[in-house]
Protein backbone atom coordinates (compact mmCIF):
# COMPACT_ATOMS: atom_id res chain seq x y z
CA UNK A 1 0.00 0.00 0.00
CA UNK A 2 1.21 3.64 -0.51
CA UNK A 3 1.45 6.04 2.39
CA UNK A 4 -0.94 8.34 2.30
CA UNK A 5 -0.26 11.53 0.12
CA UNK A 6 2.92 9.54 -1.41
CA UNK A 7 3.28 9.22 -5.52
CA UNK A 8 3.10 6.39 -7.44
CA UNK A 9 6.93 6.45 -7.86
CA UNK A 10 7.70 6.99 -3.91
CA UNK A 11 5.36 3.64 -3.28
CA UNK A 12 7.55 1.91 -6.07
CA UNK A 13 10.98 3.11 -4.59
CA UNK A 14 9.38 2.40 -1.18
CA UNK A 15 8.94 -0.88 -2.19
CA UNK A 16 12.34 -1.90 -4.16
CA UNK A 17 14.41 -0.19 -0.91
CA UNK A 18 12.51 -2.96 0.73
CA UNK A 19 13.37 -6.06 -1.09
CA UNK A 20 16.33 -4.79 -1.10
CA UNK A 21 16.77 -4.84 2.48
CA UNK A 22 14.21 -8.19 2.93
CA UNK A 23 16.97 -9.77 0.12
CA UNK A 24 20.04 -8.42 2.37
CA UNK A 25 19.00 -9.55 5.53
CA UNK A 26 18.25 -13.21 4.20
CA UNK A 27 21.55 -13.64 2.91
CA UNK A 28 23.22 -12.60 6.09
CA UNK A 29 20.91 -15.19 8.41
CA UNK A 30 21.99 -17.88 5.37
CA UNK A 31 25.74 -16.96 5.98
CA UNK A 32 25.45 -16.73 9.98
CA UNK A 33 23.64 -20.48 9.88
CA UNK A 34 26.48 -21.92 7.72
CA UNK A 35 29.10 -20.09 10.02
CA UNK A 36 27.10 -21.83 12.80
CA UNK A 37 26.84 -25.38 11.34
CA UNK A 38 30.42 -25.50 9.95
CA UNK A 39 33.53 -26.24 11.83
CA UNK A 40 35.95 -25.93 9.30
CA UNK A 41 35.59 -22.48 7.26
CA UNK A 42 38.37 -21.16 4.25
CA UNK A 43 38.86 -18.82 1.53
CA UNK A 44 40.10 -20.96 -1.70
CA UNK A 45 41.04 -19.57 -4.61
CA UNK A 46 39.34 -21.33 -8.02
CA UNK A 47 42.65 -22.38 -9.47
CA UNK A 48 41.35 -24.70 -12.43
CA UNK A 49 37.76 -25.35 -13.78
CA UNK A 50 37.49 -28.66 -16.13
CA UNK A 51 34.31 -28.96 -17.90
CA UNK A 52 32.24 -31.91 -18.05
CA UNK A 53 33.14 -34.76 -20.39
CA UNK A 54 28.90 -35.03 -21.03
CA UNK A 55 27.06 -32.52 -21.69
CA UNK A 56 24.79 -31.52 -18.83
CA UNK A 57 27.06 -32.44 -16.04
CA UNK A 58 28.34 -30.20 -14.36
CA UNK A 59 32.05 -28.62 -14.28
CA UNK A 60 34.44 -29.73 -11.75
CA UNK A 61 36.46 -26.53 -9.55
CA UNK A 62 40.05 -27.54 -8.18
CA UNK A 63 40.32 -24.88 -5.06
CA UNK A 64 43.36 -23.85 -3.74
CA UNK A 65 42.56 -22.90 0.23
CA UNK A 66 44.56 -19.88 0.80
CA UNK A 67 43.32 -18.66 4.12
CA UNK A 68 41.54 -19.79 7.45
CA UNK A 69 38.51 -18.25 8.52
CA UNK A 70 37.90 -21.08 11.34
CA UNK A 71 39.21 -24.91 11.61
CA UNK A 72 42.08 -26.20 10.25
CA UNK A 73 42.74 -25.04 6.63
CA UNK A 74 43.42 -28.14 4.29
CA UNK A 75 46.92 -28.30 2.84
CA UNK A 76 45.84 -29.77 -0.61
CA UNK A 77 43.63 -28.61 -3.17
CA UNK A 78 40.15 -29.71 -3.13
CA UNK A 79 38.13 -30.64 -5.76
CA UNK A 80 34.10 -30.09 -5.67
CA UNK A 81 31.25 -30.45 -8.13
CA UNK A 82 30.76 -26.75 -9.88
CA UNK A 83 26.90 -27.22 -9.11
CA UNK A 84 28.17 -28.32 -4.61
CA UNK A 85 29.43 -25.26 -4.49
CA UNK A 86 26.34 -23.35 -2.74
CA UNK A 87 24.89 -23.39 0.79
CA UNK A 88 20.82 -23.45 1.18
CA UNK A 89 20.44 -22.83 -2.42
CA UNK A 90 21.90 -19.07 -2.26
CA UNK A 91 23.07 -17.96 -4.92
CA UNK A 92 20.70 -20.07 -7.25
CA UNK A 93 22.67 -22.54 -9.33
CA UNK A 94 25.42 -22.51 -6.89
CA UNK A 95 29.00 -21.20 -8.72
CA UNK A 96 27.84 -21.89 -12.00
CA UNK A 97 30.57 -19.78 -14.25
CA UNK A 98 32.93 -20.03 -11.83
CA UNK A 99 36.58 -19.11 -13.65
CA UNK A 100 40.39 -19.43 -12.75
CA UNK A 101 41.80 -17.06 -9.90
CA UNK A 102 37.68 -16.20 -8.69
CA UNK A 103 37.77 -16.20 -4.63
CA UNK A 104 35.74 -18.18 -2.75
CA UNK A 105 34.48 -19.33 1.10
CA UNK A 106 34.02 -22.59 1.47
CA UNK A 107 32.28 -24.06 4.81
CA UNK A 108 33.68 -27.85 4.62
CA UNK A 109 32.37 -31.04 6.77
CA UNK A 110 33.73 -34.38 5.65
CA UNK A 111 32.58 -35.51 3.13
CA UNK A 112 30.61 -32.33 2.01
CA UNK A 113 31.58 -29.05 1.05
CA UNK A 114 29.55 -26.01 0.25
CA UNK A 115 30.14 -22.52 -0.76
CA UNK A 116 29.92 -19.10 -2.02
CA UNK A 117 31.74 -16.63 -4.13
CA UNK A 118 33.48 -14.36 -2.02
CA UNK A 119 32.12 -11.02 -3.53
CA UNK A 120 28.65 -12.32 -2.04
CA UNK A 121 28.97 -12.44 1.41
CA UNK A 122 28.48 -9.96 4.01
CA UNK A 123 29.09 -10.97 7.27
CA UNK A 124 31.71 -9.38 9.60
CA UNK A 125 33.54 -12.35 10.15
CA UNK A 126 33.78 -13.23 6.56
CA UNK A 127 34.11 -9.64 5.48
CA UNK A 128 37.18 -9.69 8.09
CA UNK A 129 38.57 -12.82 6.79
CA UNK A 130 38.64 -11.28 3.52
CA UNK A 131 40.25 -8.16 4.15
CA UNK A 132 42.85 -10.11 6.66
CA UNK A 133 43.74 -12.13 3.33
CA UNK A 134 44.06 -9.11 1.09
CA UNK A 135 46.37 -7.21 3.27
CA UNK A 136 48.58 -10.10 3.59
CA UNK A 137 49.31 -10.56 -0.26
CA UNK A 138 49.81 -6.63 -0.29
CA UNK A 139 52.43 -7.57 2.26
CA UNK A 140 53.89 -10.14 0.25
CA UNK A 141 54.07 -7.61 -3.01
CA UNK A 142 56.39 -5.03 -1.01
Amino acid sequence: MRIPGSTDEEAEARYRAFEQARDIIAKLELEKRALESHWTVYLAKAEKVVPSATKGDPSTVILRPVWQVRGLLPTETVTIEENKLRYCDWPPGGLLGTKAGDLIVVFDDPGSASAWFASEVRSGELIDAIDLYALSLEKEQR
